[in-house]
């Protein structure tokens, strides 16, 4: 919240000195008093007043614009919201009549009335009116370059503010950025000698520290945040004069990466210095009185965190008293009073956090309340395209105090409860609807998922809502909402284009998909590259094209929600075409609430398992899985002990592996074998598994669920789970006992989904044959064995493959390069010859903290940096697939395939990224192994693939075979192409064999071994 406000209060205090540099007759404003006389707009069709009368006045008029619209910029509420649009309108008639000042006037005062009301159309008519002065005058001069460099991003600034277009807001970064390098612009030209230049200059500058912290924070580095810090002083030291207005904002700032410092270190005394630095800001807002509201609404919920330190609870109440009196402030920005009520109501939450008290929360209902009915008022969430970032944690706020309010009470014998539950649950979906809406606005994965995080886990929270109210199918709903935003808006923009199309849109599907193609692709921006015509003949926004896309979609008649995701009866139909018997969507809880399972079946109603052991308090060995993972991650860094100098049973690793076993054992027996019972499938899959003796009929079809575990629940190896069996006194009337234990992939066939619509997404493709070509893969890095592994699958089973691999050589058509593989993987056209209906990689993969740079590690030149080798989430999901309704099968058998260190619930890994763009199935890891273990593990996979298993069943039957005692397994003669001791490596230790999992197609029918005709 803190820094949205200091976006728009820094960008507010920047409009004044952006006129003043464009020598506007505009430099002795200052505060207005309140008599003083108004201008008044010329009204038309007065008779009595003469030709020459009237151009007196016209020409009065005209010279008031400038002035009066910066006067109403300093002091909000001088004129009304339609006289400043009669202003606007005016001041463009001069423009478009003008020279280049006139330009620029109109120009501004778009601008102004674009940060005053948030409509997207005034920011693309100030750049239009922008470029126009560029263009005014023949040769661009100096002095008009240096003052369009400086002003431009003000205008993309105030778009993404306003309309939270992430894609805007890079934009003006890399131009600030390029703008302030060596070389650039206004670092080496000189100052013009104009009154707001400097100011310009100056808040350059300071958005430019801005954008360093919004990337130290996603990048959770803690240690550059000092320097951005001295970088502001400074900034802060340099503005000197007492009355200067740009003094606080380098100290907004700084109160701004203190909040940020305290999120990623947890350093509470980090607080007081934001505290500090948040007095200092007001103390320095010089003469401006429309900044003053925005600072102290920042105020209260700041020192409702500070309590953790000093708990002055009166000052609290003193600081939401003069924020309440801040609401009657004329607004100067955007949706002000819906944000200053958030702010308001973050403050009670928090005291509220500190010392629980029902009276606080329904204060704090009462606020959300009001800021909703504000927004509404104002042209409800989307009408005047108000930011994600209000519409969203504003029903968020709402939908969680409402059901904290509920508490423990149950709603089904509570009308109150069942009331405020019920809000809680609507105001949960609307926040998710325009989370949805948001994440489909960003181009690309990397903003994407940036605009998803805004809801965080409320699709889990409303679930679990539902759940209490007895509405399992929508309690399916919201978890599918709130899943893989990134994923789903990725496939949702396939079929804009296509809709557009349908509605006779032809050129703008068509810039659609040329935007969607290159997404990523280009360079840092250029100010040449702004201020160019599109195809309209004009320059615009580089959100324009999405926004006009998707509203045309939106408003078309009997239009379907572009980015809806399917209803469970879609669901259901698709696992009853892949003979599965379950979706399960894995639920934890939430609060003191139990967990649950919720289980999607063709042709049953949505039930809802409840699950005790997923509660909070009961999760205790999914929290040591944890903590030992992240001991293991930091164990092989550079700050590792020596290993020889730990005891064996000390070592990182060995704790990891008793916490895996663990965890095994718990979610084996506290959710797998309730989820078992529920299905009432035991019977079948214990005949299935051979663990029962099977009659005399025909074997039965195994058991076939698809996983979808919410949360941290995605770390689980579900396929390991340790479940006690029934016994001879309960559910075994068979002859033979038996065991005591059995790991799931014994008893069903398992397959993971990052959600029930990227499973109905990713069935639609169907599974290309394997004798359609093979591709292997080796880039071995620090994989002693990689290139054994390749060479025994080629040897053993696919003689006529193509093999990419590490040559020497400076590159060439198979060398593995990220292009090479994206070709096999049939990111081309579906023609070309080099695409595989096997695809298989041995090399390194990565999860990175920003699940949108995993990457898998191939080759590159050595005179290059190493990321040009990296194929990233990023690069998969934005590269357009070929168009074929056919996929590979992709195997990825070293590292963290499959693995994300956050963001869990958009499930985004390199699998799920390959499922969602190129691949049919999709075989990867949970976590690194041996790579002493992987070529047999391998050899083992390929054995049961070209005996004609689906992959699913060929994983499941890897697996048993690996938990065969090594006496009884039957023989795998591809095992023979490898080394001795590579062949004869034990494969039964679970961290070893439960790395693997199976993405994509659950069904059983196997892919052709002959291409089809």
């Amino acid at each position: 919240m803190a820094e949205r406000s200091g976006g728009l209060a820094g960008l507010a205090v920047a409009l004044p000195y952006i006129m003043k540099a464009y020598d506007l007759p505009s430099s002795t404003a200052g505060p207005v008093p309140a008599d003083a006389p108004r201008p008044v707009p010329p009204v038309e069709g007065r008779g009595a007043v003469d030709d020459a009368g009237a151009a007196d006045i016209g020409q009065l008029a005209r010279s008031l614009n400038a002035p009066t619209i910066l006067t109403e910029i300093i002091s909000p509420g001088f004129v009304t919201l339609d006289e400043l649009r009669a202003l606007t309108e005016r001041s463009l008639a001069d423009g478009d009549a003008g020279d280049g000042p006139a330009r620029a006037i109109a120009a501004l005062s778009y601008l102004a009335l674009g940060m005053r009301t948030g409509e997207q159309g005034c920011f693309d008519r100030a750049l239009a009116l922008l470029a126009e002065v560029r263009n005014s005058s023949g040769p661009v001069e100096r002095e008009t370059e240096w003052l369009l460099q400086a002003t431009v991003p003000a205008v993309l600034l105030g778009s993404h503010l306003t309309g939270h277009s992430l894609q805007d807001g890079q934009v003006a970064q890399e131009l600030i950025e390029a703008a302030l390098a060596p070389g650039g612009t206004l670092a080496t030209s000189a100052v013009p000698e104009r009154p707001g230049a400097s100011g310009l200059l100056y808040m350059n500058q300071c958005v430019r520290a801005q954008f360093a912290i919004d990337r130290a924070q996603r990048d959770q580095d803690a240690s550059r945040l000092d320097e951005i810090r001295d970088e502001l002083l400074g900034l802060a030291e340099r503005e000197t004069a007492e009355d200067s207005e740009w003094r606080g904002l380098p100290r907004i700032l700084l109160c701004v990466l203190e909040l940020v410092r305290v999120q990623l270190t947890a350093d509470l005394t980090a607080l007081r210095s934001a505290v500090d630095q948040h007095a200092a800001a007001l103390a320095h807002t010089g003469s401006l009185p429309f900044v003053r509201p925005l600072l102290t609404t920042m105020e209260a919920p700041l020192l409702a965190l500070a309590t953790h330190l000093e708990p002055d609870t009166g000052r609290v109440r003193r600081s939401l008293a003069s924020a309440r009196a801040a609401l009657e402030a004329p607004a100067s920005v955007s949706g002000q009073r819906p944000r200053n009520r958030l702010a308001i109501a973050l403050a009670l939450r928090t005291l509220h956090a500190r010392a629980p008290d029902p009276e606080l929360l329904d204060e704090t209902i009462a606020e959300l309340d009001a800021a909703v009915a504000e927004l509404g008022e104002q042209g409800g969430d989307q009408a005047r395209g108000d930011a994600a970032d209000l519409v969203v944690p504003l029903h968020q706020q709402l939908a969680t105090a409402l059901a904290e309010r509920v508490g423990r009470a149950d709603p089904t014998h509570d009308a109150a409860a069942h009331d405020r539950l019920s809000r809680a649950l609507d105001h949960a979906r609307r926040a998710l609807r325009a989370s949805a809406d948001d994440v489909l606005l960003q181009l690309g994965a990397e903003h994407g998922l940036r605009a998803a995080r805004a809801a965080g886990d409320l699709g889990v929270q409303a679930a679990g809502w539902a759940i209490r109210l007895n509405r399992p199918e929508t309690a399916v709903a919201c978890l599918e909402a709130g899943r893989a935003l990134v994923l789903h808006a990725a496939a949702a923009g396939t079929t804009v284009a296509d809709r557009l199309e349908a509605l006779g849109a032809y050129d703008t599907a068509r810039a659609w998909r040329q935007a969607t193609a290159v997404a990523g692709a280009s360079g840092p921006a250029a100010l040449d590259d702004v201020l160019h015509p599109d195809a309209t003949g004009a320059p615009r926004l580089p959100s324009a094209l999405r926004r006009e896309a998707l509203e045309l979609v939106r408003s078309a008649p009997g239009s379907t929600p572009v980015a809806a995701p399917p209803p469970a009866q879609i669901i259901g139909a698709t696992l009853a075409r892949c003979r599965a018997d379950a979706l399960v969507h894995l639920v934890p809880g939430t609060g003191g609430a139990p967990g649950a399972a919720l289980l999607v079946r063709p042709g049953h109603a949505v039930r809802a398992v409840p699950l005790p052991g997923l509660s909070a308090a009961s999760r205790g060995p999914l929290d040591d899985f944890l903590l030992a993972g992240a001991a293991l991650r930091r164990g092989r860094g550079p700050d590792a002990h020596d290993p020889g100098a730990v005891p064996p049973v000390r070592r990182p690793e060995h704790k990891w592996q008793r916490a895996l076993d663990r965890l095994c054992a718990w979610v084996g027996e506290s959710v797998v074998a309730p989820v078992l019972d529920a299905l009432d499938v035991w019977e079948r899959a214990l005949t299935e598994s051979g663990l029962r003796p099977a009659g005399a009929g025909p074997a039965p079809d195994p058991v076939r669920l698809v996983i979808v575990p919410c949360g941290d629940l995605g770390v689980v190896p579900w396929q390991a789970a340790l479940l006690p069996l029934p016994d001879a006194g309960t559910r075994d009337a068979g002859p033979g006992r038996l065991p005591a234990t059995a790991r799931l992939c014994e008893l069903a066939v398992v397959t993971y989904a990052a959600s029930g619509a990227e499973l109905v997404h990713g069935t639609r493709r169907s599974r290309l044959p394997i004798g359609q070509g093979q591709a292997l893969v080796s880039a071995p890095g620090f994989l002693l064995y990689a290139e054994d592994e390749i060479k025994a699958l080629r040897t053993a089973y696919y003689g006529g493959a193509r093999v990419l691999a590490e040559d020497g050589t400076d590159g060439g058509p198979d060398v593995p390069t990220p292009d090479a593989v994206l070709e096999v993987l049939g990111a081309r056209s579906p023609g070309t010859g080099g695409r595989a209906g096997l695809v298989h990689l041995a090399c390194h993969g990565t999860a990175g903290a920003d699940p949108t740079r995993s990457a898998l590690h191939l080759w590159y030149p050595e005179d290059q940096p190493a990321e040009n080798g990296h194929l990233t989430v990023t690069t998969l999901l934005d590269t357009p697939s070929a168009g074929s309704r056919r996929g590979p099968l992709v195997v990825l058998s070293a590292c963290e395939t499959d693995l994300s260190n956050a963001d869990h619930d958009e499930a985004l890994t390199l699998t799920t990224a390959l499922v969602h763009r190129l691949a049919t199935d999709v075989i990867g890891s949970r976590w690194a192994v041996s790579d002493l273990i992987t070529p047999a593990l391998m050899t083992v996979l390929h054995h049961h693939l070209a005996a004609g298993l689906a992959p699913p069943d060929a994983l499941r039957a890897t697996q048993r075979h690996a938990l065969t005692p090594a006496d009884r397994r039957r023989a795998i003669p591809g095992l023979a192409a490898l080394e001795p001791f590579l062949a004869e490596q034990e494969l039964g230790a679970v961290q070893d064999w439960a790395a693997f999992i199976h993405q994509g197609n659950p069904a059983p029918e196997p892919p052709r071994r002959e291409p089809a005709p």
